[in-house]
């Protein structure tokens, strides 16, 4: 209920939200000129709750042993599973979804599969039969039948993107990008007798099928891409490495930085037409802008992204061009309230820095609610 439709009948909201966004941007730095502007599109998958928040509504693509507890499916029914026919339903939305966005005058959309949601999840159907599971070609259908569709229906000049998960950290055949050789997942506690981030059997980065997943986009026109990983549903260390949070990690918050930095760098250098934006840069504080300069300099990033980090400091971009820093009493602190909020129900943003808002939030529904999963 809290995200946004991309529908006929709210295009003009949506044409409304960009020229108030422009017009933001024109008064603050001149001109739009350095603008580009695009819309995120999605299918939440397991973790959808279309009527009421405080009722899950899992959507699946398979059985999940790690994942079904987290929303409560029961493994021993398939209702959940979304059938084939369901599939190509979905596939159509998303692309009236990208027509509506370029009739409202968007620059791009950014077909999401990442993070657990349903097209992240199509990437690890290893276990699912039929034309969406099982091999490399048929875990990319779904990507690849919607980049194909937009392309034809919105044209070459209507640029795609798609923020992709380079590593799950979980093991096969229930991850993607992950070393034949994982045991264990990257997970919370309690952790099996032995469990350590220097042991052989645990997750690490394979880069061959995130490889054929991003060549295949780029063979398809899709021309940015966003280096991602983890599950935020499981192990948000891995795809927002923090301080505090529900639970401690195994794993210092810099092996996190340090792995998204160098996933993006290579597909970087295998790709080097393709813009690639990085992240994982918030928990560094104010040494993002100066860790984001040096990878853009050495060529492993053409764009530097902040995403708990802009909740809590928006005009963190304006800063580094107007100083040349990031100032550290405005950065955020990765203390994750900002998620407790989101996963509580509440509209969310950062209650540290924008405090008079969000605490009335927060106290309305973290405290009232269970939030202590990850």
């Amino acid at each position: 209920p809290r995200q946004l439709m991309a529908l006929e009948s709210t295009r003009p909201g949506l044409a409304l939200l960009l020229s108030t966004l422009k017009h933001a941007h024109r008064e603050t730095c001149g001109d739009v000129d350095d603008l580009l502007v695009g819309l995120q599109l999605t299918h939440s998958g397991r973790f959808c709750r279309p009527n009421d928040w405080g009722r899950p509504e899992p959507r699946i693509l398979y059985h999940h042993p790690i994942l079904d507890w987290r929303v409560g499916v029961n493994p021993a029914e398939d209702a959940a599973i979304l059938t084939d026919a369901e599939i190509g339903s979905i596939i159509e939305a998303f692309v009236r979804a990208a027509r509506v966005a370029a009739e409202a005058g968007f620059d791009f959309v950014d077909i999401k599969h990442c993070h657990g949601y349903l097209g992240h999840e199509f990437l690890s159907a290893h276990t699912r039969p039929g034309q969406y599971g099982g091999s490399f070609e048929n875990r990319t259908r779904f990507l690849r039948n919607i980049v194909d569709r937009v392309n034809k229906e919105c044209g070459r000049d209507f640029l795609l993107a798609s923020r992709v998960n380079l590593f799950d950290g979980l093991p096969l055949p229930y991850g993607f990008g992950v070393n034949e050789q994982a045991v264990w997942g990257i997970t919370p506690p309690p952790w099996p007798e032995g469990y350590s981030c220097r042991d052989a059997r645990y997750p690490v980065p394979d880069g061959k099928e995130p490889e054929m997943l991003v060549k295949m986009l780029v063979d398809h026109g899709v021309s940015i891409l966003n280096a991602t990983m983890g599950n935020p549903y499981f192990n948000p260390n891995v795809n927002r490495p923090f301080d505090r949070g529900s639970y401690t990690p195994v794993e210092n918050p810099l092996m996190g930085v340090e792995r998204m930095i160098q996933g993006a760098a290579a597909v970087k250098k295998a790709f080097p037409e393709l813009i690639v934006a990085g992240t994982g840069y918030s928990w560094l504080r104010e040494f993002a802008a100066g860790v984001g300069d040096a990878c853009i300099e050495d060529g492993k990033v053409d764009v530097m992204g902040l995403g708990r980090g802009a909740f809590a400091y928006p005009d963190f971009a304006s800063d580094i061009l107007s100083y040349g820093k990031m100032k550290r009493e405005k950065c955020c602190i990765t203390c994750g309230k900002c998620t407790e909020i989101m996963r509580a129900g509440g509209s969310t943003g950062c209650m540290i820095h924008d405090r008079e808002v969000y605490l009335p939030i927060y106290q309305n529904t973290v405290k009232a609610k269970d939030v202590s999963k990850p």
